[in-house]
Parts: C-alpha cells; structure tokens; sequence
C-alpha cells in the first residue's frame, strides 16, 4: 500500500513497488504521488530487466506459496552484493496482537488444529532456523535475524472496543471464530 516505498522515497532511493494486489497498488499510487515504479505482479515470479541493490518487504514473503523458488527469483533481481531486508512474524505466542485475542476466546471456542507450520500465512517463516536454510539455499549468504518488538495497532480510532471487532477480521482468532454462531 505504498507505506515502505514512501520510506524509501523521503530517503532519496529510486523506488520500484511490486504488489499482486491492484487495490493496494492503488493506495500505494496515491501515497508515492507517481514517484515510484508501481507493478502489479507476484514478486516471487516477477523478473525486473535491471538488478536492484536492495529488495524489501514489510510482510509480505511470508505468503509464498514456493518460499525457496521465490527466494531464488528475488535473489535474481538483485545486482551481485545486493541484500533482501524484510520484516516477518515471529511465532504466534511472540506475537500479542494474535495471543491476546487468542486466550480471549479460548473458553468459548472448541481447540483448533495446530495450523501446518510450514504453510503460507503469517506465520510461515517463524523457524528462524529453517528461514534461515531456505536463504542459504536461496544463495543469500551473511543472514541474520533482529527480532523486534513494536506495539501494533488494531485500531487508530475507537479504542478497545474497534480492536476487538477487528481482531475479529483477522488472524488465528478470526479464523477460530469463523465457523462460530453469532452468539459466540
């Protein structure tokens, strides 16, 4: 939606976004002003005609349906020396805007199957450990993980109550209550 090309942008870089999603390519257009090279694409597929000295992603790769094939191709797009930065969810329990909402509901929902850890979501790539085999394979080299913490917010207006029908929207917790009735 163009928040990481306008941080990019007001430092001085040249910027090319790419996003499979029109709408928020659209966000993104109005937020870049036209200063940046906006592709509706799948990044882990898409081939640029010039290598980039930096890729970035604020959530995004965790998504892939080929995490090491996507790696590989975006490792591609990047001139020799060149470095992925991104940022990914930590595991569930690491995370409070999913835990808290997730031990909010725990009496009032039957247990849920443990998701498949390994499956495109959220989620994906909280094994730093195996993240950090697939990069490797990937042919990135010098990888290091930061984990840090940041509060998130569910709601900018509205207070608990809005974060809370938010909370509904997404994550574990929306998908605990989806097949719940409405009394729950």
């Amino acid at each position: 939606s163009g928040v990481t090309c306008t941080i990019w942008l007001d430092g001085g870089a040249i910027v090319t976004g790419v996003d499979v999603s029109e709408a928020m390519l659209a966000v993104a257009s109005a937020r870049t002003n036209g200063k940046a090279d906006l592709i509706q694409a799948d990044a882990s597929v898409w081939r640029s005609d010039a290598p980039f000295d930096l890729a970035v992603s604020q959530f995004g790769v965790m998504f892939f349906a080929d995490p090491e094939a996507a790696f590989v191709n975006i490792a591609a797009n990047l001139r020799q020396g060149g470095r992925l930065v991104f940022a990914c969810w930590r595991a569930v329990a690491e995370n409070y805007w999913t835990a808290v909402p997730m031990s909010a509901i725990r009496d009032l929902v039957p247990p849920a199957p443990p998701p498949e850890p390994h499956a495109p979501g959220p989620f994906a790539f909280a094994d730093s450990q195996r993240l950090g085999e697939i990069l490797a394979r990937a042919g990135f080299a010098n990888v290091t993980f930061n984990p840090v913490d940041f509060p998130v917010c569910l709601a900018s207006e509205g207070g608990a109550e809005a974060a809370a029908r938010f909370a509904l929207h997404v994550g574990p917790a929306a998908s605990a209550l989806a097949e719940a009735g409405n009394e729950t």
